[in-house]
């Protein structure tokens, strides 16, 4: 289980462009996979590259989209699981 004060952070072997915030695509150069995230995930990810914690990326989906907590915290927590599965990102090292 992610806890709500875990941080994540890119991988060293990524890069991502984002399409002016809608969508994004990010690239693992390690692995030469390509991902397009949609505009939730481009939402998360960039918080992600704000180095905000899990219940400060719920708290971005909740103020730009109409979502209860609850649901955007399930959103937050199934993204990171997808991202980190491919290697995309990675908890921080500094995270208890």
């Amino acid at each position: 289980m992610i806890e709500d004060d875990a941080r994540f952070e890119v991988s060293a072997d990524v890069v991502a462009t984002d399409f002016e915030g809608k969508d994004a695509v990010v690239l693992n150069l390690a692995t030469k996979k390509y991902y397009t995230l949609n505009e939730t995930a481009t939402a998360i990810w960039s918080g992600i590259e704000d180095k905000l914690a899990v219940a400060g990326l719920v708290g971005l989906l909740v103020s730009r989209y109409e979502v209860a907590p609850e649901k955007a915290k399930a959103s937050v927590i199934e993204t990171l699981g997808r991202l980190e599965a491919q290697q995309l990102v990675r908890p921080c090292p500094d995270a208890a």
